[in-house]
């Protein structure tokens, strides 16, 4: 069986209030994609203004958090940042156990309602 890349996920605030505000923080980041390699590429979206989520993909979990650090660090050179979740590795398998707990959770208390 081959192993599965971990996805590894940081969220971060940047906020610029001066008239060029925008170019500096399309600088910062490209400055953070620039800190991935070609094992960790460093992806950045949108959520919603000023909350970013920068993401990537490895096999090595330290590794990628390593890369990750390294670009909120490339991020923070004069700018104003806040780091509102740390990098942390994300498994979508957890994510699913977790919702068929609830669901489990849910019938349970909602045969025991019946009962």
């Amino acid at each position: 069986m081959t192993p599965q890349p971990l996805k590894i996920r940081a969220v971060i605030e940047m906020k610029r209030f001066q008239f060029v505000g925008v170019l500096h923080i399309k600088e910062a980041m490209r400055k953070a994609e620039a800190a991935g390699n070609d094992d960790c590429p460093v992806k950045i979206k949108l959520v919603a203004p000023p909350a970013y989520v920068l993401n990537t993909q490895t096999l090595d979990k330290e590794q990628g958090i390593a890369i990750l650090t390294k670009a909120i660090a490339a991020c923070t050179e004069e700018r104003k940042l806040a780091v509102k979740e740390a990098p942390r590795a994300v498994s979508y398998l957890f994510l699913l156990n977790y919702e068929c707990l609830f669901i489990s959770i849910t019938i349970v208390e909602c045969s025991s309602f019946y009962l």
